[in-house]
């Protein structure tokens, strides 16, 4: 029996603080007298009062801690098989490689939108951002706006804010280029041109700065390099890793000694066979120097960090790829915030049946889940898996501690969760795609009764192409893309 509430135990309690980052990108406070301080609430109020805009889903896994936990309208929960509404993108053709982000969602005066990156005329086509109305499948004038004519496989889930969307676009596989685009003109801007390899993690924000890192395919000279792009000032500061450089790893904020970090994991480096988790300051010391961890010290074969990192305020959770392919073995990792400056941080972890690319999901009721697949892109075996902070140990876990929540395919993709409580019990809806030749969406609804998870599948709908990302969620809708080119709204 598995104790779900066991606070005391090697990773702590999973309560989830969803709270916006409050330390600047400089990383500096500064003292502000009493009257200023509410001449500038005031303004902040009118401001909030006067806004039409709320983005409910502006990055990738909802939120800057990446938790996935939906929190804005109630999604479908029904056991019956909805029935999506689909939208083919315009300019796409090909099989393959067309959506390949997560979607980013919003809603205006109660009208939600969807804001979609992705490849036309096939898998190495021209790039394309979309603002989609998904109740009237309609978009605004001067959408959608195409970024590049030529591109390869786009990878980098944007960033939205008040104003714009942040675009990592991959021009080839050797150059990429940061841009901007406007929400309601849709004009966009490159701020960062020239950039060596593909952006291939999701682009995250704190404070004033973007974050962002690029994979080196094809040998592209400094292409193992994460940025830190000041927004206000244009600055750019960069921290060089090893050859192979970063791939999904997301960034994440983390704060100790009251000072702010930045965290992200790596490829493996090819001259000593091991991924790191680097952790590096906020402000203008991004990359001058960091705590480079590695991770073969703590299991032998860690894999790849190919996933961005989720955190509850006291932990960050990861996984990495382990020895992939079919039979691999991946890992899912805890790690103890206030020690990540150490020479040896305190981590702990669980054995997982297959690699892993996803990003720890935190729902509400204390549970993380991750996607887990044998092979890429193929029809192997996966699904997802459940964990409780008991059952985290070091020396890792061995993986039959897991609960397993679902074995419908590979799932590649990073899982979002509805936490709510059905007749007394907490339960999460727990939401994810399948990357395989007939992908579709799925929902389980796991009910947590005492010392047990009871899993069901609700329903699956959605497409018959590979689903490499997931969903997101925002006003009760559901929507996520595949490589046919069609979005699914639920």
């Amino acid at each position: 029996m598995i104790n779900l509430f066991n606070k005391s135990m090697f990773c702590g309690a999973l309560h989830c603080k969803t709270e916006k980052s409050k330390v600047s990108c400089s990383g500096s406070l500064r003292a502000v007298s009493v009257a200023l301080m509410l001449v500038m609430l005031i303004g902040m109020f009118s401001m909030v009062m006067a806004s039409v805009a709320y983005a409910a889903w502006p990055e990738f896994q909802g939120d800057p801690q990446r938790t996935g936990q939906i929190t804005n309208g109630t999604p479908y929960t029904l056991n019956t098989n909805p029935t999506p509404t689909t939208y083919t993108l315009p300019f796409t053709s090909g099989p393959y490689y067309i959506v390949n982000v997560e979607p980013l969602l919003e809603t205006v005066d109660g009208s939600t939108y969807a804001y979609v990156l992705y490849n036309g005329g096939g898998m190495r086509g021209s790039v394309w951002l979309t603002k989609l109305d998904v109740a009237s499948l309609t978009q605004p004038t001067g959408w959608p706006t195409q970024l590049s004519v030529t591109g390869v496989e786009q990878l980098s889930t944007p960033y939205i804010d008040e104003d714009d969307v942040y675009v990592g676009v991959n021009l080839s596989y050797t150059a990429s280029q940061l841009m901007s685009v406007d929400k309601n003109t849709s004009v966009s801007t490159i701020l960062v041109g020239s950039i060596p390899g593909q952006i291939n993690t999701p682009i995250t924000k704190y404070g004033d700065c973007l974050y962002f890192g690029t994979w080196n395919n094809g040998g592209a000279s400094g292409a193992n390099k994460y940025y830190q792009y000041n927004l206000n000032s244009g600055a750019l500061n960069i921290f060089i890793g090893c050859n192979h450089g970063f791939y999904w790893a997301g960034a994440q904020s983390v704060t100790i000694n009251d000072a702010e970090y930045i965290v992200f994991g790596s490829d493996v480096c090819p001259n000593n066979n091991t991924s790191y988790l680097h952790v590096t300051p906020a402000g203008t010391g991004f990359g001058t120097h960091s705590n480079d961890i590695i991770l073969s010290n703590y299991v032998t074969a860690p894999g790849n960090v190919r996933s961005s990192i989720s955190t509850n305020g006291t932990h960050i959770f990861f996984t990495s790829q382990g020895i992939s392919g079919i039979g691999g073995v991946g890992y899912l990792w805890c790690g103890e915030i206030s020690t990540l400056l150490n020479v040896l941080p305190t981590f702990t972890g669980i054995e997982l049946p297959y690699s892993s690319t996803s990003t720890p999901t935190i729902s509400n009721n204390n549970i993380i889940y991750v996607g887990i697949y044998s092979a890429p892109g193929g029809n192997g075996n996966g699904g997802v898996v459940a964990a409780t902070n008991s059952m985290f140990t070091y020396p890792f876990a061995p993986k039959n501690v897991l609960i397993t929540v679902s074995t419908v395919g590979p799932v590649q993709a990073s899982p979002i969760v509805y936490s709510t409580t059905v007749s007394g019990l907490p339960v999460d809806y727990v939401y994810y795609t399948t990357n395989m030749a007939n992908g579709q969406g799925y929902c389980n609804m796991n009910v947590i009764n005492g010392n047990n998870i009871v899993t069901s599948l609700c329903w699956n709908a959605g497409g018959s192409d590979f689903a490499l990302q997931g969903f997101a969620s925002d006003n009760g809708y559901l929507v996520y893309g595949d490589n046919s080119g069609t979005l699914y709204i639920i």
